[in-house]
């Protein structure tokens, strides 16, 4: 059982890192994931001190999986942006904070809530501000709101189910000098949830959750972030941008009942440390190449607390050593770009039991390799760039009576359009 537990937590965490992420637009992830290390309005998100530099825009950004899109504004305040740089953003869901893992509740041996706070609600707004101090400096400000409620209001019974995600975040830009400017950014999520509803929510499993459990009460969750860039110009060729990320988060849920089962392991904690430096090399005012290498990555997940009967303790930890990216953007025609760029990650993990007497471990390695394809079209006032699915190249025939592929449910010519117009 104790192997059970180490493999278990060890494959759950490969299944957390592969997950993609819906903050990198089309442009960056055509480039190989490249929005640590470049310039761009997707910049917003993580630095909305940068907001000033990319005012008066219109923005959708639409994916195929899951037809899911995003839709934004921002626009300076004041004739000159003055007061400032509003924005502000809307789209259907927020996924949860926790996105390390989760354990199947239902099985013989439960790691109750590894994944609370993990599921998506509906998003209300994302909002930012950002105001030049002087022209060497900047600040920015970023509000992110996603919540449910339900409620059932009888004579005899009062129900209720209620939950939210809220994102605050900051960020400062200065010029140090001509050649050197850097980005600070804090970003902290609350999570909550109170749920009395008496049926077996969220999981199906009628006699552990009932009985064990009982009314989950109000017990916030928390998300950290802290990251930090430097934009170094070294040469006229080459810029150099240093980066590092600092993340802290706890996850769990709170029960009416104390005992809550006999459950050994409940909720989620976990850190992660990244660097990475890119080296963004102009080859001409046409094509650029960039080079990044992330020689440490680092991130451990374990319970955030154990049953009382149980001694020992379980960790999972993940290294990245290193891992690199690749990506090349060249300017074919006034009206055409073209993208494309790849990541390789060397990645050790590992899952560990220690019950106080005998430890159960195993660990393994992986070569993760991903790439990718990309066009951007300049149309007037419009920009329009796409992610192009891999097998277009080798399928372009079918272009005329119907794209098709083998793999995959979501397998058409453009996997995702990112559009801004600037007015």
């Amino acid at each position: 059982m104790k192997r059970f537990f180490a493999i278990t937590l060890a494959a759950i965490m490969i299944a957390a890192v592969a997950a993609p992420s819906m903050a990198t637009e089309s442009r960056l992830q055509a480039m190989g994931g490249v929005g640590k290390y470049v310039e761009d309005d997707a910049n917003i998100f993580d630095w909305p001190a940068t907001l000033p530099s990319y005012a008066n825009l219109f923005s959708a950004d639409i994916m195929v999986d899951d037809h899911w899109a995003m839709y934004g504004l921002t626009k300076s305040i004041g004739e000159y942006g003055d007061y400032g740089t509003f924005g502000i953003f809307f789209t259907d869901e927020m996924d949860g904070p926790n996105d390390y893992y989760g354990m199947d509740p239902c099985g013989d041996e439960m790691w109750s809530n590894g994944s609370a706070f993990s599921s998506w609600l509906h998003s209300k707004w994302m909002l930012m501000y950002g105001y030049e101090i002087d022209e060497n400096m900047s600040i920015g400000l970023k509000f992110i709101r996603a919540s449910e409620s339900m409620t059932f209001d009888y004579d005899t019974l009062a129900l209720e189910d209620k939950r939210a995600y809220t994102t605050i975040g900051a960020s400062f830009r200065m010029e140090a000098n001509e050649d050197m400017y850097f980005d600070i950014g804090f970003d902290y999520t609350m999570a909550s949830r109170t749920d009395n509803l008496d049926y077996d929510y969220p999981f199906p499993c009628d006699d552990i959750y009932e009985e064990a459990c009982g009314e989950i009460t109000d017990d916030p969750g928390y998300d950290m972030n802290f990251r930090g860039r430097v934009f170094y110009t070294w040469t006229d060729m080459i810029t150099l941008v240093p980066y590092v990320g600092f993340r802290m988060s706890e996850f769990n849920y709170a029960y009416e009942d104390e005992d809550c089962g006999d459950m050994a392991m409940m909720g989620m904690k976990g850190m992660q440390f990244d660097l990475g430096i890119a080296a963004n090399m102009m080859v001409n005012e046409d094509n650029m190449i960039v080079f990044a290498i992330e020689p440490f990555k680092y991130t451990k997940m374990e319970p955030s607390e154990y049953h009382e009967d149980f001694d020992g303790e379980m960790t999972g930890t993940e290294r990245v050593l290193p891992g690199f990216v690749l990506g090349l953007e060249s300017d074919v025609r006034d009206w055409l770009t073209v993208r494309t760029g790849c990541t390789k990650m060397l990645t050790t993990m590992k899952g560990e039991e220690d019950d106080g007497e005998e430890v159960a471990e195993v660990s393994w390695t992986d070569t993760d390799f991903e790439w990718y394809l990309g066009l951007g079209f300049h149309v007037g006032d419009f920009t329009i760039d796409c992610l192009i699915d891999r097998e277009v190249p080798f399928m372009m025939g079918y272009w005329l009576t119907g794209y098709g592929s083998y793999e995959g449910e979501y397998d058409t010519p453009i996997y995702r359009i990112s559009t801004i117009y600037s007015f």
